[in-house]
């Protein structure tokens, strides 16, 4: 009798069962024969995601969120195959012009993994802010207290592991530029919302970051260190300087790191590099008129990570002037739109009653008012009118009489200057323009005069 498929099932689960049970006897008694072992803590690491490519166009560009992962949320860690196009170290040296003998061979980014968290609440269909974090230590992990802060500012994290303070700069630079890379390929990311942040160390790489890639990054979030492009005088300590960690970035990426970006120096007033980090605040940001910098000290803190309160009031001062900003574009966008709805039923009533002139109305609020709905109902309007060709042949018309008029009008100026010649000009292209036409006729009556 052939056996059932269920009663397969049944013996192979107990065979298997069978097979674990006499092994793990097995262990037991190999562990219990070679005495006490040391007791190892218990691993909480985040499961790695696997890497897989992503899809791309017959053109090869990939859109923003496109990678072809699950949008996974919670902690985990990742890896990566494809590195940011600008995080070759020959191509970082360029952008910093940093003169060194530092060697820094080229990285396979496949060995290298990353600490993820994404709000429990992950939605794609909107965009969510990304801090890239330079640790100071081999793992990049964001503190547990900190969790609940990324949660409430919609903030996905990501940092580079092996990528510490004994790890050489340049290598530092060029993961966090693939970090926030390839997060743009998995998730939505928002441009404006994109920050680099670090700690001692981290926050130096996160300074430098911040600004000299101000095109990659909208601010950074610089703990207990931070390194400055000019040399800002020690206080109270005549002729000795800060030194100049790096150089500025090319003109427009420093005037947008200046005019643009937001920047978040915080210290400890415990912490050892508390005055460096004031002094590069006052005498390095503000002195060279960078629009958006908040200086924070947390009393009785040494060198050390803030509280959740101190992290969420950096996330606030990095998130202020977009806020603000956005709040004015949105009401400007308003204004716009009520504008353009005004325009378009003006326009409208207009070609009720003439279609040529309406038609010209259309046009011009549809170049006007482009971004809005009333500027993209107008240019519908306007080119079904003027793809009927009877349409086309009066529109034609319609402006060859205003050219002719236009003609007949600088006729007079043309006289009174005495130059007979160029009236006669103007008056016989006015005939060839609109032949057999009132404004026609008028030309060869004044050319008779001319004549005369």
């Amino acid at each position: 009798m052939t056996p059932r498929p269920t009663s397969r099932l049944v013996r192979s689960l107990i065979a298997l069962l069978a097979m674990a049970l006499l092994a793990a006897i097995m262990t037991t008694a190999a562990a219990r024969a070679q005495g006490p072992q040391p007791q190892r803590e218990p691993r909480n690491d985040p499961p790695i995601l696997p890497r897989e490519e992503p899809p791309t166009g017959d053109d090869g560009d990939l859109m923003p969120g496109t990678l072809d992962l699950p949008p996974r949320t919670g902690a985990y860690r990742i890896n990566f195959t494809q590195r940011h196009p600008a995080s070759a170290i020959s191509r970082l040296k360029a952008r910093m012009r940093y003169a060194t003998t530092e060697p820094a061979p080229e990285y396979n980014i496949e060995d290298e993994s990353f600490e993820v968290y994404v709000p429990s609440d992950y939605d794609p269909a909107r965009a969510y802010g990304l801090i890239v974090w330079s640790s100071p230590t081999d793992s990049a992990a964001p503190p547990p207290q900190w969790l609940p802060v990324l949660e409430g500012h919609d903030l996905i994290w990501i940092g580079a592991n092996g990528a510490g303070n004994d790890r050489i700069g340049w290598y530092r630079f060029a993961l966090a530029l693939d970090a926030a890379h390839n997060m743009r390929r998995i998730y939505n990311i928002d441009p404006q919302r994109t920050y680099i942040a670090g700690m001692s160390g981290g926050g130096r790489i996160a300074s430098r970051l911040g600004v000299a890639y101000a095109d990659e990054f909208a601010g950074a979030f610089m703990v207990v260190g931070c390194d400055f492009y000019r040399r800002t005088a020690v206080p109270d300590q005549p002729g000795k300087f800060y030194i100049e960690r790096y150089q500025p970035p090319p003109g427009p990426v420093l005037a947008r790191a200046v005019r643009e970006n937001r920047y978040v120096l915080l210290t400890g007033s415990e912490d050892f590099n508390r005055t460096e980090t004031a002094t590069i605040y006052e005498h390095g940001f503000l002195k060279e008129r960078f629009a958006h910098v908040t200086y924070l000290e947390v009393p009785d803190m040494g060198h050390a990570l803030p509280d959740a309160q101190w992290f969420d009031q950096g996330i606030e001062a990095l998130d202020a002037p977009l806020v603000e900003r956005r709040a004015a574009e949105a009401e400007a966008n308003e204004k716009m739109e009520r504008e353009a709805a005004d325009a378009l039923a003006l326009a409208l009533e207009k070609f009720d009653a003439d279609a040529v002139a309406g038609y010209e109305l259309l046009a011009a609020v549809a170049e006007r008012f482009a971004p809005t709905a009333a500027g993209r109902t107008a240019r519908l309007k306007a080119e079904q009118w003027a793809a009927d060709p009877a349409n086309k042949a009066l529109l034609h018309a319609a402006r060859a009489r205003d050219q002719a008029r236009q003609l007949l009008s600088m006729v007079d100026n043309y006289i009174k200057a005495g130059r007979p010649d160029l009236a006669r000009e103007k008056l016989k292209q006015v005939i060839e323009l609109v032949p057999d036409t009132d404004l026609a006729r008028e030309a060869d009556e004044r050319l008779k005069e001319l004549d005369r």
